[in-house]
């Protein structure tokens, strides 16, 4: 239910129900969709229905601005895609497919290309660790596996990463959702743990950190700070410190019980 209001909120938030049907969890993947259209129609108790099929639609068509599409009449305001203080990868692309001059459909082209790329790359650090991403997982698993539990931990985060970084309009702001990575990389610093290896973590956290305040020097509108910008310097850090914080969250979940029967050897 709360990702359904979560929706009306961020529509990216709804890249989750891929998720919940890969992992087949059947209850939330339906109340989030009921509750996703419930919202929708809910209003229409104060506003009555022509009035909030007006809204519904305003908010549905300002989605065209953000990649130069004429927008429907009093649709909501929304940036281009290009926004220069958007720091995603997919403002980053659009930004360089603009510059190049390149035709409308290389957009979702490099970003699908990208996208996967960043997929396939986790899908590597699974298989380096003995881990599953698809097969093999599904709600019973998860809610009684120590190590699945450290999985969904794992996955749950990096899906807030990804909806940031690769995100239509992210900016400098939205990054306080990164908090579950950062919490989990913070996790791993602090408490000892056999066979992770603390300082990449530690270096991939101050580099985050450095990314927002980057370039030396820099005020609110620089060249300099311009640049950072334009090449999603900030989400390249963000990316950093995903894939090293992956690295090391299933290396410490490999320790643990795969079932609930097997003793916990996790240290």
């Amino acid at each position: 239910i709360v990702l359904g209001f979560i929706g009306h909120i961020k529509y990216q938030s709804l890249v989750v129900l891929p998720y919940l049907l890969i992992r087949r969890r059947w209850r939330a993947l339906t109340s989030t969709i009921v509750s996703a259209a419930a919202f929708a129609l809910s209003t229409a108790a104060v506003f009555g229905w022509d009035r909030n099929a007006e809204y519904l639609r305003r908010g549905v068509g300002g989605l065209g601005r953000l990649f130069g599409e004429p927008a429907v009449e009093g649709a909501a305001n929304i940036f281009p895609i290009t926004w220069i203080r958007s720091i995603s990868v997919t403002s980053t692309i659009a930004r360089f497919q603009e510059w190049a001059d390149l035709p409308a459909w290389s957009l979702p082209a490099m970003v699908l290309v990208a996208a996967g790329a960043a997929l396939a790359a986790v899908l590597l650090l699974y298989k380096a660790r003995g881990c599953s991403l698809f097969l093999r997982r599904d709600r019973t698993h998860d809610m009684t596996s120590p190590r699945a539990h450290a999985l969904v931990a794992v996955e749950w985060a990096g899906m807030i990463t990804a909806v940031l970084v690769f995100g239509p309009q992210t900016t400098a702001r939205h990054m306080v959702l990164l908090v579950p990575l950062v919490s989990m990389a913070a996790m791993l610093l602090v408490v000892p743990r056999s066979g992770i290896r603390r300082p990449p973590i530690l270096a991939a956290t101050v580099f985050l950190l450095l990314a927002f305040v980057l370039p030396p020097g820099s005020g609110d509108d620089t060249p300099a700070l311009h640049t950072w910008r334009a090449v999603g310097g900030i989400s390249i850090a963000t990316l950093t410190l995903l894939y090293i914080t992956i690295a090391a969250a299933l290396r410490w979940s490999a320790s643990m019980p795969d079932t609930p029967d097997t003793p916990d050897t996790a240290t």
